[in-house]
């Protein structure tokens, strides 16, 4: 009972941190468009747009490595309380997709 309750704070938690890293791109993404716009009316250096890109892509990163840590859990937490079952790989392959 432990591990399952622990493996369900997992998931809960890991759905949180996916949440936090999208809006984490979503600000990054803002952050570089700005930051190429400033560029381009000659405010900002073209070391300051690579240093923009490099933050973009280590937030997608970041949430990239989270949904796979939440499929994970998820799938650990399932075949903890023995209700995995072929079609879940199937349902987190699509969730991952989509989100």
């Amino acid at each position: 009972m432990r591990e399952i309750r622990k493996s369900h704070r997992t998931v809960n938690t890991s759905l949180n941190r996916i949440s936090a890293r999208k809006r984490a791109v979503e600000s990054a993404d803002t952050a570089l468009t700005m930051i190429k716009k400033s560029y381009q009316v000659g405010t900002r250096t073209s070391t300051d747009v690579l240093d923009a890109q490099r933050e973009v892509f280590l937030a997608q990163r970041d949430y990239l490595a989270d949904k796979y840590d939440y499929i994970i859990n998820y799938l650990q937490l399932k075949n903890l309380i023995g209700t995995l079952v072929a079609d879940d790989l199937e349902a987190m392959a699509d969730w991952f997709e989509k989100n």
